[in-house]
């Protein structure tokens, strides 16, 4: 080893992370019907409306994860604590919330 070069371990972190890109790439959905799958098997229920428009983003697991804790409540209540929120003083959000059903099937 040069004492002018860099550590080993450098080269080997980067390796490995160009490999563990590589392998996510590969396993990856590559069409509508195995993202759908491959939710239900990970997240145990169907997919939202309007999954088909970012299941194919690599944030899709992202947008999941985020997502997660507002599961459990539901669409009046979250409304009613965006209501809530944006009275307080220095609230500030985009756009109000509008609630999309759709039949699953």
């Amino acid at each position: 080893m040069s004492p002018n070069g860099s550590h080993p371990i450098f080269e080997l972190m980067q390796n490995m992370e160009t490999a563990w890109e590589a392998c996510k790439l590969a396993r990856a959905s590559k069409t509508l019907d195995e993202a759908i799958t491959e939710y239900k098997r990970w997240y145990k229920r169907l997919p939202p409306c309007g999954f088909d428009n970012w299941c194919t983003t690599p944030t899709g697991g992202t947008i999941c994860h985020n997502l997660e804790p507002f599961w459990g409540i539901g669409p009046y209540h979250l409304a009613i604590t965006q209501e809530l929120e944006q009275q307080r003083d220095h609230y500030y959000t985009q756009d109000a919330l509008h609630f999309e059903t759709a039949d699953i099937q």
